[in-house]
Formats: C-alpha cells, sequence, structure tokens
C-alpha cells in the first residue's frame, strides 16, 4: 500500500498540502468541525480503502449547513480480508490516524470516526476498545459506530457508489 496519502476533491483536483488547504477552511468556517474516517472494501484482486475528511459548516449559532469532503483512495494488493481481517480492519485505524496526523493543528480539535461497533456481538467489534484507545492514545477524540457518521461517506467512495 502507499505511503503517502493524496488528497482530491471530487472533481478530481488533487490537494497538495492537506493541513494547509484544512487550515485555509477552518480560517473561513470559524464554527466548523472536522472529521476523518476510513472504510475498505473487498475486491477480487485487492482491498480499497478510501480515507475520508469531513468538514461541516457550522454557523454561528450553532445550526449545521452542509459540508465538503475530501478523500483519498488506497489499493492494497497484498491483504486479503477472508484470510486476515484484522489487519484489514486495523489498517483502516492506522490511515485514519495518518489523516488526522497531515491534517496537524488547525486550531481545532480533529475528531477521528472509525468504523467499529460497540456492539459486541457485531463483526467489526473485536477492534472496538483497542481501535479507540489507541485513536485516543495518539491525542485524538475518538468516535465508533454508531457515531461515526464519516465512515459512512468512506464506505460509498470504497464501493464506488459516488457520482462524480
Amino acid at each position: 500500500m502507499e505511503d503517502k496519502l493524496i488528497f482530491k476533491k471530487f472533481d478530481g483536483t488533487k490537494i497538495p498540502d492537506i493541513h494547509k488547504y484544512v487550515q485555509d477552511w477552518i480560517t473561513e468556517n470559524p464554527f466548523g468541525t472536522v472529521t476523518v474516517g476510513c472504510d475498505s472494501q473487498e475486491y477480487p484482486r485487492y482491498i480499497k480503502y478510501a480515507v475520508t475528511i469531513c468538514m461541516h459548516y457550522i454557523d454561528d449559532s450553532g445550526c449545521g449547513h452542509g459540508g465538503h469532503v475530501v478523500y483519498c483512495s488506497l489499493m492494497d494488493t497484498n491483504r486479503n480480508m477472508k484470510t486476515d481481517v484484522y489487519t484489514k480492519l486495523w489498517a483502516e485505524c492506522e490511515l485514519t490516524v495518518k489523516a488526522a496526523e497531515m491534517i496537524g493543528d488547525v486550531g481545532k480539535k480533529v475528531k477521528v470516526h472509525l468504523d467499529y461497533n460497540s456492539v459486541p456481538t457485531e463483526y467489526s467489534n473485536m477492534l472496538y476498545s483497542s481501535g479507540i484507545g489507541y485513536v485516543n492514545a495518539m491525542g485524538f477524540e475518538a468516535f465508533g459506530k454508531p457515531y461515526s457518521y464519516s465512515c459512512h461517506t468512506a464506505d460509498m467512495i470504497a464501493k464506488n457508489k459516488v457520482k462524480k
């Protein structure tokens, strides 16, 4: 899998410096929030990871007014979800933290959304506690399902369901 995350807009425009991009957005939207999420989808010959940075427009009264999303897609031809579920899911956590670290200090606390379920009987619960703990230890506020809405956007990108 690639070492560098290269983010872009939905029109295909690459963002050369994600820190500056998010910082400029925060300057224009001082009440807005920034969340980072990741999801993955297995295909026959690779796993597609999608990392999203969701910037939510909020006005000075606290009302939301939509959002702006940038994303990064990565293909991993070395992993197979059917034989290595743990590694696939943990890679989602690592990529999300990596993106949050790339954003860095922008004057707002970046929130990290993990696609891990808090319900013990669910598939992704095996990493819920360790993922939340890891993200918190890295200095970010972590949320899992059902509060990880940024992962839904990543899910749509990983499954190629986003129209450009």
